[in-house]
């Protein structure tokens, strides 16, 4: 209300509208999209700032919704951090590495890729290179050593760091927590624990939901985290480092079981 007059002043908010050469911006990017036959590739919305991603992905709809048959939209995210479904668009799961797409990706890397598969032939954590972000990291220690470690657990410890925290990080990426003491080594120690138990006390590499559940409620007062909150414990974990994954229906499992040892360990 205006103080002077009583009156009531209404705001208005003016979007910017940008065109093209007469056309509105969206429409100009549409047309070029459908008659150039565009393949679109958009990766990492799970790296998106919060504020932004409901604004994006609606964006994303829209455009999709939009094209042509000629033209297409392929985008990436973490599966602990997709919650709203696209309509149009169907759900791939990313398959492990064949041993040839192993090969072609050190190729690309390495100027001696023969050496590399001489050194990792007699490695407990060969098995790790079927995982892109794995093999990178095996292929920057060996570009960096022109060997690789001889203990797994340096491998292990490395990557379990890589995936917690660097990766991020390094790419000025913050995934901020909605507990406030449950930080990054936080979080590892808590892995450890619940490693522990499926591993060693339920005996378990898959586990449903009921089963997590029975075993965060043995450590979930160690960590100050709430006994009704596991859903959203693990999907956190789930979305902010991935080494937990929903595999499916109502299954979890470690991303990969070296790395479950290693935590149990």
């Amino acid at each position: 209300k205006n103080e002077n007059t009583n009156e009531d002043i209404t705001k208005v908010v003016v979007k910017n509208k940008y065109y093209f050469d007469g056309e509105l911006i969206e429409n100009t990017i549409l047309n070029f999209f459908n008659h150039a036959g565009i393949i679109l590739l958009l990766d990492g919305l799970d790296e998106l700032k919060s504020e932004l991603k409901n604004t994006i992905l609606s964006e994303i709809q829209n455009l999709s919704e939009k094209q042509s048959s000629n033209s297409k939209i392929i985008m990436s995210c973490r599966s602990g951090d997709y919650h709203k479904t696209i309509r149009g668009f169907s759900i791939c799961e990313i398959c492990p590495l064949r041993t040839e797409q192993i090969k072609s990706i050190a190729k690309y890397w390495l100027d001696d890729p023969e050496s590399f598969f001489n050194e990792l032939e007699n490695k407990p954590y060969k098995d790790l290179t079927d995982r892109p972000l794995f093999l990178g990291h095996l292929l920057l220690l060996f570009n960096r050593n022109t060997e690789l470690p001889r203990k797994p657990t340096d491998v292990y410890f490395r990557i379990i760091h890589q995936l917690m925290k660097d990766w991020d990080y390094d790419r000025d990426i913050v995934r901020k927590s909605k507990y406030a003491e449950f930080d990054t080594y936080k979080k590892i120690d808590f892995l450890e624990e619940l490693s522990y138990i499926l591993t060693y006390k339920i005996k378990t590499k898959v586990f449903n939901f009921n089963v997590l559940s029975e075993a965060y409620k043995q450590i979930h007062k160690k960590y100050n985290l709430p006994l009704n909150e596991v859903d959203i414990v693990v999907r956190e974990i789930e979305s902010h480092n991935g080494i937990i994954v929903k595999s499916y229906g109502d299954n979890y499992e470690f991303c990969h079981l070296s790395l479950q040892e290693f935590l149990c360990g």
